[in-house]
């Protein structure tokens, strides 16, 4: 995957590395947006704002304490966003747990009307993702071939937008 990204060779490591942390935080950003979406069926839009709120806290004050302060270098990043969206998931599930306790949510085999409505509802998304993903992609790997500091630079760029 990284040879198709044209990630420059000095790199590689480091990308490996960032790469296998982010895939551990993987089930916490699935969660998160699972019990997202369970919010905004009940019309709760409001609440996640205060989740994201929290995550976007813990990854400010991890960061540059994981990067710098205990020396972990760019893992220190990665680590630091997984934490926030653990945070965020756990703060979220916990919050509805509590606040919608009488609700039963019993796990079904869909019915097929069902499962139409949602591919009816969901290719459309799901192919628009894979327009914009793949876009970005080609862009990176284009940048990619410029060099370690092209790399750095776009990925600062990409930080503070």
């Amino acid at each position: 995957m990284l040879a198709l990204l044209n990630i420059p060779e000095s790199l590689i490591p480091i990308a490996k590395e960032y790469l296998q942390i982010n895939f551990i935080g993987v089930p916490f950003i699935v969660g998160y947006y699972f019990v997202s979406t369970v919010l905004r069926t009940f019309g709760d839009s409001r609440t996640l704002l205060y989740f994201i709120l929290a995550g976007t806290v813990v990854n400010a004050v991890l960061t540059p304490l994981l990067i710098t302060g205990f020396d972990i270098g760019v893992a220190g990043a990665v680590y630091a966003t997984v934490l926030a969206y653990m945070v965020s998931f756990l703060y979220s599930l916990f919050y509805v747990a509590r606040k919608y306790s009488k609700h039963s949510f019993k796990l079904q085999i869909p019915k097929w009307t069902e499962v139409k409505t949602i591919l009816e509802l969901g290719i459309p998304s799901i192919i628009q993702m894979i327009v914009i993903y793949a876009g970005m992609n080609v862009i990176l790997s284009a940048v990619n071939a410029f060099g370690v500091d092209a790399v750095v630079g776009f990925g600062a760029a990409q930080t503070l937008r």
